[in-house]
């Protein structure tokens, strides 16, 4: 019975599972970890007597949101978004003449400081009456991140080599690998670097420049959680100072990404292009609460 289903001479070996990615890993440590925090002072609120009570609840949760704003803007993919439910083409290669090979499909671009996050599902969007998946046996859910860059966001030489960019590198990585024909499509915008198509080089720019402010503001953001302990005047100041970084942030990024044409990449049924943009509306909303409330 020990030598059962095993590959002679060495151990069982399973296949691989493949699962599309729903989460980012990242992003859900850092609310885990803010929440942890949380539920650690509401134990020993308790303990606290009188009006401090209200005032160190306030003092303490005001703090964890304007950190989990930062933290999560900065690693988040949720400063450029967008998404369509369209018909499209799912296999990168040339059709057969005659088979149908289209599929309906729910794509999405989201753009964050260091890169793209595109994804695709397979669902139903009411185009065609009679639409059956062609392809029922595969689960068509794909997530594809690819990065601007890891210590520097250099722009690299023109094409794909050694010497090019990371992102660049990454698309041809994908390219070999075999993903899906969408996601080929949308990523293959930001390879372009000529005449008016630079926007991988705006969002690289733009991305490059916010996480610097946005790396200050978090700086500042604990100096004024030290001064608050000691000197409460000192804490506002520094306060003003993390909201005056994170609009700064949010201001740089919204001009450096300006470009004539605007970003708008062409599907059979729609148009992929900015529809919400969640890092810079909490970022503006937290900033302004946070210098208006210090001052």
């Amino acid at each position: 019975m020990g030598n059962s289903f095993r590959n002679q001479p060495g151990p069982t070996l399973y296949p691989e599972n493949k699962t599309p990615v729903t989460e980012d890993v990242l992003e859900v440590g850092l609310l885990f970890a803010a929440s942890i925090i949380a539920f650690s002072f509401i134990l020993i609120i308790p303990g606290i007597r009188g009006t401090e009570r209200l005032w160190a609840t306030v003092r303490v949760f005001t703090a964890l949101f304007i950190g989990c704003v930062i933290l999560v803007s900065n690693f988040g993919y949720c400063w450029y978004c967008g998404s369509i439910c369209t018909r499209t083409q799912y296999k990168a290669y040339i059709s057969p003449a005659g088979s149908r090979q289209e599929i309906e499909a729910r794509i999405g671009l989201y753009i964050g400081l260091r890169g793209t996050n595109i994804t695709l599902r397979e669902q139903n969007c009411g185009i065609e009456a009679d639409y059956e998946n062609p392809f029922p046996d595969e689960d068509i859910e794909y997530n594809e991140r690819l990065y601007w860059g890891t210590s520097s966001f250099g722009q690299g030489r023109i094409g794909f080599g050694r010497y090019s960019n990371r992102y660049n590198r990454e698309f041809r990585a994908i390219q070999f690998r075999g993903a899906p024909y969408p996601i080929l499509w949308i990523a293959e915008y930001f390879t372009l670097d000529g005449e008016q198509i630079r926007w991988g080089r705006k969002f690289r720019l733009a991305g490059w420049y916010t996480h610097i402010f946005m790396w200050t503001a978090f700086a500042t953001y604990l100096i004024a959680i030290l001064l608050y302990i000691f000197v409460i005047r000192l804490g506002a100041w520094f306060t003003v100072i993390t909201g005056s970084l994170m609009i700064l942030s949010v201001f740089s990024y919204g001009i450096i990404i300006i470009n004539d044409p605007p970003l708008e990449l062409p599907f059979q049924d729609a148009a992929l292009n900015r529809s919400t943009s969640i890092a810079t509306t909490s970022n503006a909303t937290t900033s302004n609460a946070t210098t208006s409330n210090a001052t």
